[in-house]
């Protein structure tokens, strides 16, 4: 047994090499506190350096006491008193720190500047499926109309839906144990809102309700579902899903 596979993406161009590179370079976009803390710095430091030089020269070259016994302990104690090292150092870490806990389970951050941004986040928005949700959906509820049997929507929608690489789709396709197969050709996916084929020279569709109302199938009010079925531009039947939510979302 062999495999043959052709690599199409140099590493550099991977998916994998793009986020270690995001991580590395969330480093550089830093927040505002960052910038305020490297700027007071940055002239903070040589000053006081400065001032303990002065403080350990000036004095003994006034004749001042001495040198060593006297202002040089004072410039060094000066030196210690006067640097901030925890003011420095904490700011800056706590963003480090942040960004690798953050993609150590996943989220990726690309700088302290969007921390800071979320710190103050009223409302976030998710794309809801394999988010916050598992992306594996229940049936909750089956609506059947026009004679048809809860059973036939299931058998329905089992068949039609079995291409299609929606994790709606998938779901329902595994709701169904034995599905019993029925002949559908002229099969056509609309991204995003569902599926359609012939069935015995009636079309079939199964989708959203947009797509139901592209084909102007009318939708009664007060049906709640996600999923709809229509048989020659009737509706026949809609399935109501719900979709836990996994522990570490």
């Amino acid at each position: 047994t062999w495999v043959k596979a052709r690599v199409e993406k140099s590493y550099k161009n991977s998916t994998a090499s793009r986020i270690i590179d995001m991580v590395s370079n969330a480093y550089e976009n830093k927040g505002n506190k960052e910038k305020l803390i490297t700027r007071f710095s940055k002239y903070y430091t040589p000053i006081v350096v400065l001032l303990a030089i002065l403080l350990a020269s000036l004095p003994p070259l006034l004749g001042f006491g001495s040198f060593v016994n006297d202002w040089l302990p004072r410039a060094l104690v000066f030196l210690v008193a006067s640097c901030p090292c925890s003011f420095f150092i904490s700011i800056p870490l706590s963003y480090y720190a942040g960004i690798g806990a953050a993609s150590k389970i996943g989220i990726i951050v690309k700088g302290g500047r969007f921390l800071e941004d979320l710190s103050k986040s009223q409302v976030v928005a998710f794309d809801k499926t394999r988010t916050l949700t598992n992306g594996i959906f229940n049936v909750k509820n089956i609506y059947n109309f026009e004679g048809y049997l809860k059973e036939d929507i299931l058998n329905f929608a089992a068949n039609i839906e079995k291409y299609s690489s929606h994790p709606i789709a998938q779901s329902i396709v595994l709701s169904v144990k034995n599905p019993k197969h029925i002949n559908l050709n002229n099969y056509y996916e609309y991204a995003g809102l569902g599926v359609s084929a012939n069935y015995n020279g009636k079309k079939l569709i199964c989708g959203g309700k947009k797509l139901m109302n592209q084909n102007n199938i009318f939708i009664k009010d007060n049906i709640e579902a996600e999923v709809f079925l229509a048989l020659d531009g009737m509706l026949i039947g809609c399935l109501l899903y719900t979709s836990p939510s996994p522990r570490d979302s």
